[in-house]
């Protein structure tokens, strides 16, 4: 049974039909309520759609697509090709049913057409971006590009810059 149906079947005992916010999907909240129904619609769908048109709600902001061009155009040109070419999708959210698939077409409008994309699923989205600082946070690479407290507060942000970009 649909959980609104579950819950105006339990309440049944006697007292008759339950009316109200409750039986139309919108909570009730009253008391003895063990559970609260949300009714959606559209919602279920729009909600993946907002990570690529945040003006949608009315964020003045990228979308996946325009970050990931971001992101690629803050490096040194020589790496935008290798970038793109090797776009991993990480994250419960990467998991919406054509994610990827959406997030390379709408890529491929904005990545020069000389340059290979290629957006692909990581094996296990959800934890791969942990694993992955793991790697890094254990490797030869971190002691280098670490910065402690005291040095920040002694040298300050441009101390940073120069520390991971070295």
């Amino acid at each position: 049974l649909p959980l609104a149906a579950k819950k105006a079947k339990g309440k049944e005992g006697g007292k008759g039909k339950e009316s109200g916010p409750a039986a139309r999907g919108g909570g009730g909240g009253g008391a003895g309520d063990d559970e609260q129904v949300l009714a959606l619609g559209v919602e279920r769908f729009a909600t993946g759609e907002v990570l690529f048109r945040p003006a949608d709600i009315g964020l003045d902001e990228a979308g996946v697509p325009e970050a990931v061009v971001q992101a690629v155009g803050a490096t040194l040109p020589d790496l935008h090709e290798a970038l793109y070419s090797n776009i991993l999708l990480v994250g419960g959210t990467t998991r919406l049913p054509n994610f990827g698939a959406r997030l390379e077409a709408e890529l491929r409008q904005l990545v020069p057409a000389d340059y290979a994309l290629n957006v692909r699923p990581a094996p296990d989205p959800i934890v791969a971006a942990w694993k992955g600082a793991s790697l890094f946070a254990a490797g030869p690479l971190f002691e280098r590009s670490s910065v402690s407290r005291e040095e920040y507060l002694e040298h300050g942000h441009s101390f940073v810059r120069r520390v991971c970009h070295n």
